[in-house]
């Protein structure tokens, strides 16, 4: 084994390690970055944070129904395979399919609520 070949798992752990470091960091100030800003505005920070947990099971759900979704196009690519479609092309075809449809899904729920929530707000 020559040198350049023992180097290329070090430098993929190092690399692997270090844009880690670096999006975490990069997180952390840009969102102190927001806190400071808003504080400057005279806006407080606490509704930043009241919007991101909000997001944030937005997110939790949008996730839930993919795999929900991804796992009825497994089924429905095995029921293919069963009646005669080739494996790679039933199996790729639902789980997009469904994949699709699962974020559909969430995209009229997460309208219907905004809806929602704009009417119960012009009532105020």
């Amino acid at each position: 084994m020559s040198m350049l070949e023992s180097l290329v798992p070090i430098l993929g752990i190092i690399c692997t390690f270090g844009s880690l470091s670096f999006f975490v960091y990069m997180f952390y100030t840009s969102r102190h970055r927001e806190r400071m800003a808003m504080i400057q505005q005279g806006k407080d920070p606490m509704q930043y944070k009241i919007q991101m947990q909000k997001t944030e099971s937005n997110r939790v759900l949008k996730v839930g129904i993919l795999f929900a979704a991804f796992g009825l196009g497994l089924v429905a690519g095995w029921g293919l395979e069963e009646g005669g479609v080739p494996s790679e092309t039933a199996y790729f075809a639902m789980i997009f399919l469904f994949g699709g449809l699962g974020m559909i899904i969430y995209h009229l729920s997460q309208r219907k609520q905004r809806n929602k929530e704009d009417y119960l707000a012009e009532e105020l």
